[in-house]
């Protein structure tokens, strides 16, 4: 297989995972939690939000990570993808736009629903990946539900890089 395509392989759904559970970690800063006391009232909660853009590993270096947007599933009855110049922070997207989700969006999200975590779908040059929020113990002290329900979810575009052409030397 020539070098190009090998290069444009679609990352391993471990890699996207993986790329998934840190930008999770990062967004819902389970330090940043506070302390609920025994009146209910909590001190010290910081919004959820990302702190940097999610790395992609060196073995998915030649995808670039063209946006993250955040679907909420608990505010209107459709899902809703937050529209944002940034990368998603609770705090920032109360006045935001938002869209209605893409026919491939609402079918990831019925699969998310149905229980799994990451869907995928690669079109050329582009990737797009939807992995689930999911409820932990902690999350259902604020947000209604139980464990493992699952509250939202964040949409990924991938994009390779076009091949470049081969440079011509001077002995060719």
């Amino acid at each position: 297989m020539p070098a190009a395509v090998a290069d444009r392989e679609t990352p391993s759904e471990e890699l996207l995972q993986q790329l998934h559970v840190n930008s999770m970690v990062d967004f819902v800063n389970p330090e940043g939690f506070g302390y609920r006391n025994s009146q209910g009232q909590v001190a010290g909660f910081q919004a959820h939000g990302f702190s940097e853009v999610p790395s992609v590993s060196q073995s998915m270096a030649n995808w670039k990570l063209a946006r993250v947007e955040l679907v909420s599933l608990l505010k209107s009855p459709q899902p809703r993808v937050y529209e944002s110049e940034h990368l998603p922070r609770m705090d920032e997207l109360k006045s935001a736009p938002t869209r209605p989700a893409t026919p491939f969006e609402r079918e990831a999200i019925d699969r998310l629903r149905k229980g799994e975590d990451l869907v995928t779908h690669q079109f050329g040059s582009r990737l797009f990946v939807v992995g689930s929020l999911r409820a932990m113990s902690k999350c259902v002290e604020c947000h209604t539900g139980k464990h493992g329900d699952l509250l939202g979810a964040f949409c990924y575009e991938f994009r390779t890089a076009a091949p470049q052409p081969k440079q011509l030397g001077p002995d060719t």
